[in-house]
Parts: structure tokens; sequence; C-alpha cells
């Protein structure tokens, strides 16, 4: 029988298939861009994924990758939301259907952004692990508007004090915005900039709030009867951090700075 190497190196003897293991924290997405396969204790489940060629540079373990899978999908919907709380990491394995040895780690590293290029697809930046620190880069920027993202680190709103449960009774044609009844508890606008989690746990980024009709930033696969949580989104100010979230102790802004630059040459008096 043919080795991986003898199969990859073959012409036309070849039947490669690629598995693509992302870990975020506890929760683990494992899919096969062929048939269904079970490696390492594990089940990859036969997935519309797909990446591009890793580029033949100079330094080809540090080559980025891209990876299209649908825009409907977990990882997706995850990242409507936000920048994830934890980093994301990709491990490619590649196999031969019928070779006599079981995958090999082909790429390894980590999601760096997402982006939706078509209504269809989402695609998946990623980096090499000898490029990746595995920690964000220094993002914090001296700005009027609050610098942290809600919930995370640095705000430390606890999202579940913020929570409310509800239940999809209507969905628009375009799968764009929502009717949950619990949402017409709260003023207008209180979950404009939130979330809504779906039952499968990923996240949906709230653009609109008004009465029980929520307005989605990208289409959904939610259905009428479907269970969701509903959070709160901020505007960033020091107003809705004191009011809204008792947290002005955590504003990560600074709303008094100097209309014009003090550097720029002339006087401020």
């Amino acid at each position: 029988m043919s080795t991986y190497s003898d199969l990859e190196s073959s012409v036309h003897g070849g039947r490669p298939v690629e598995l693509f293991r992302f870990v975020h924290g506890t929760t683990v997405w494992t899919y096969s861009s062929g048939p269904e396969i079970e490696h390492g204790g594990e089940t990859y489940a036969h997935f519309p994924i797909g990446r591009d060629d890793i580029q033949q540079t100079k330094e080809l373990h540090k080559s980025p990758l891209e990876v299209l899978i649908p825009r409907t999908s977990e990882l997706s919907l995850l990242y409507l939301a936000g920048n994830p709380e934890h980093i994301i990491t990709l491990t490619v394995f590649r196999f031969h259907v019928g070779a006599s040895d079981g995958p090999v780690v082909y790429w390894k590293g980590r999601i760096v952004s997402c982006d939706w290029p078509d209504p269809a697809t989402a695609s998946l930046k990623c980096e090499s692990v000898f490029t990746s620190l595995k920690r964000p880069g220094l993002r914090a920027r001296y700005q009027r508007p609050c610098r942290r993202a809600l919930y995370e680190t640095g705000c430390n709103v606890d999202k579940a004090a913020y929570a409310v449960a509800g239940t999809v009774s209507a969905i628009n044609a375009a799968k764009t915005v929502l009717t949950v009844a619990a949402a017409d508890a709260l003023a207008d606008g209180w979950f404009s900039g939130g979330m809504v989690e779906t039952p499968t746990g990923g996240f949906l980024f709230v653009t609109a709030h008004a009465g029980s009709s929520l307005t989605l930033a990208n289409t959904c696969a939610l259905a009428v009867s479907d269970a969701v949580t509903l959070y709160p989104g901020c505007a960033r100010n020091r107003e809705t951090c004191k009011n809204k979230f008792n947290n002005i102790l955590n504003f990560g802004g600074w709303p008094w700075i100097p209309l014009r630059n003090p550097f720029d040459g002339r006087s401020l008096v």
C-alpha cells in the first residue's frame, strides 16, 4: 500500500483530503474537506471549507493562509460580535485516501481577522504559528470614546448580569430582522451595538433596536421559536458607561482631549 509521501508526489494517484481543526478556548470545531473522518479521537465532519494556495516565498513557514467557510457558520457568526475572547488557532492536517499512514500536520497558525467578501462566504485570514505571538498587539488608543471591547478584559462588565432570555417570534425574508418580545421590555436602542446569542453558541451583532425588533448586521440562520439570549450594546461614552453599566471606573476613553493639537506650533492662549 502506498504511503502519504508516495501519493503526495504522484502525478495522478493522489486523493488528498484536508482536515481543519479550530480551537477557541475550550471550544473545538473539526471539519473535513472530504468525507467524514475520525482522527485523534475526534470526528471531522464533511463541511464546505476550502483554502487558498500556500505561497511559495523565500520564507515559506511565514506564508499567510486564507480559509473560506460559509457566512452562516459558527466561526463566522462569532466574529460578527467583534474580536473573540480568545485566540483561535487552526491546524490543517493532510492525508490521501488509501494511504498506509495517517494525516500529517500540513499547516498550523491562528486566525487574525475575518471578513465577508460576498453574501454567502466568510474569509478567515490566518498567519503561521511561526509569526504568531498568541496575544493581541498594542491596540490602546488615545481617543475620546472608550477603547475597550464591551464585556472583555479591561471593560470587566459581567455579560451574564445583563443577559435577557427570549424567543424569536418572527424573522423577515432577508433574515436580518428578528422579532423578540423580550426586547420590547427595554427602551429603544438598549440592544443597539449589542449581541444576540444563538442556540449553537454563535453571536449576531445588533445594529438597531426598536420595540421588539432587532436589526442584525448580517443574515442569520435562526428560525422562528429559537431560544436566544440578548446582550445590550454600549455607546462607548462616559454617560453610557456610568448610567447603563455602572462601570465608570473602567471607562477607557479621554473625553477631554483638546480640540486643537498642542504640538502644531500655534499658541493655545
